[in-house]
Order: C-alpha cells, then structure tokens, then sequence
C-alpha cells in the first residue's frame, strides 16, 4: 500500500477535439487507442518557434489530466511512467511521509492482506484530501503573485510593453508581456465592437478592423493595476487614440 502520484491517460473525447483544432495547422494524433505522451512532444518539437506554437503548446496541456495523489498505480502519462509516486519530504509533504512509513513498515515484518486491506482504505481518504489542499494551495500561491504584481505594477500605469495573446473569451483577451506578467485586455467595455470566434481562436475588432489569435503579439499600455479584480489591466496602444497624460490610475491601496 502507497500514495501514489498519478497522472492518468487523457480522455479520448478531448484527444478527438484537440485533433480538429490541430488539422488547421496540419497536424495531427493518431491512433486514439495507442496514446503515448511521445506523440504530443513530437508535435511539440516540431512546433516550437513557429507562430502557430504558442497556441498548439496550450491546446495540448489543456486537454492533458490534471495530475493527483491516489492509493492506487495508474502509472503517470507525462513521464510516460508506469509506476511514479513522491518520496522526497519534506518537498512534497505527507504522500511522502506515507511513503516512508510503509516501506519501513514493509521491512519490519511481513504486511498481512488484512492489513493492507486497512492502509488502502484510509490511504483513499488521504489521498482526496491532500489533492484538494494541493489545489487550495495552488490557488492561494497563485493569488499571493498576482498581489505582488499588481503592487509590482501600480506606478507602470501607462507604460508601453509588447505582449503575446495567451488565452481569450468573449469578455476578455489575456495576454502575457515581455517580463512574464499575466495582463487582461476587457473588450466586454467594447463588446459591440468585438467578435468572438471560439472554433479558430480568434477575436475580431470590426471597429478597426483587426482579428487578434493566441500566439500573437502587439503593443500594449497598461491603464489599471486592480486588487479587486485582481487584475492588471491594459488596451492596445495607438498614438491616436491614447493621451498617456489622461489615463487615470486606479487607486487600490485607500
């Protein structure tokens, strides 16, 4: 009995999804029901630097499983392991402890199924629950940076970055800049004027006549750093349209 770290096989329904939006770009997952973690780093490999890279290299991790703790092996896909658990605590904390604990248990004396019957049972439990304060603890890291950008950034309120487009919905368009900030360009203050198309990744701005798509970069100037959105906020940057004297920052801190 052991907490093992698993990563399971990708769903083949997602698999199946992520092969239309790859055959856009000429590629392509074969065999379904021979899935390898090696097809998608070949894919990767081939698309690394290219324009369209960005976006395939988002494509694939978001239809990959999010990896967890279990007491049962089912090998883990992206180390193309077929047995993986964590043994270096205190770096990952309990499932390590666990680890050690039966492996010092196995040596002291032969484990009975009965016994084993009991550690898998509770290692279930444990397993649940250290996967979901994993993911608590992930989210709380992930809040703790955004603070600290956002402090980071409340006196680069106008400036001017290059950004490359990471993501978009109907309402925003996420971006990450030169320095690796996460940024967020609202067009829902826009909507209007902007058209969302989920099946090719792209927003379209019939104002000005431009199609923004994942993996593309553009100028941008920050306007707003806000920690009640928890977001820095920024819009494409056009000399005619931006007086850098007029933006207001918003004032979070009072």
């Amino acid at each position: 009995p052991a907490i093992y770290r698993v990563h399971e096989d990708p769903d083949k329904a997602k698999i199946a999804v992520l092969n239309e939006s790859l055959a856009k770009f000429g590629y392509y997952i074969k065999n379904l029901e021979d899935l390898h973690p090696g097809k998608f780093q070949t894919i990767i490999e081939k698309t690394t630097g290219l324009p369209e890279g960005y976006l395939i290299h988002k494509l694939i991790l978001r239809a990959m499983q999010r990896a967890r703790y279990a007491n049962k092996n089912l090998g883990h896909f992206g180390l193309a392991s077929k047995y993986y658990l964590h043994f270096t605590s205190p770096i990952r904390r309990y499932s390590d402890l666990v680890v050690h604990r039966m492996l010092g248990r196995s040596i002291e004396r032969f484990m009975k199924e009965k016994e084993k019957a009991k550690y898998m049972s509770s290692f279930e439990v444990i397993s649940t629950a250290i996967s979901r304060t994993e993911r608590i603890a992930d989210k709380l890291e992930e809040d703790s940076v955004k603070i600290k950008l956002i402090e980071y950034m409340q006196d680069k309120i106008g400036k001017t970055y290059i950004a490359r487009l990471s993501g978009m919905n109907r309402n925003k368009i996420f971006m990450e800049l030169e320095n690796h900030i996460e940024v967020v360009y609202n067009v829902n203050t826009v909507r209007d004027s902007f058209v969302y198309d989920e099946e090719n990744y792209k927003i379209t701005d019939r104002k000005n006549n431009i199609s923004y798509t994942m993996g593309d970069t553009l100028k941008v100037i920050v306007t707003g750093a806000s920690y009640d959105r928890m977001e820095i906020e920024v819009v494409p940057f056009s000399e005619e349209i931006i007086d850098l004297e007029n933006i207001e920052a918003e004032d979070e801190g009072n």
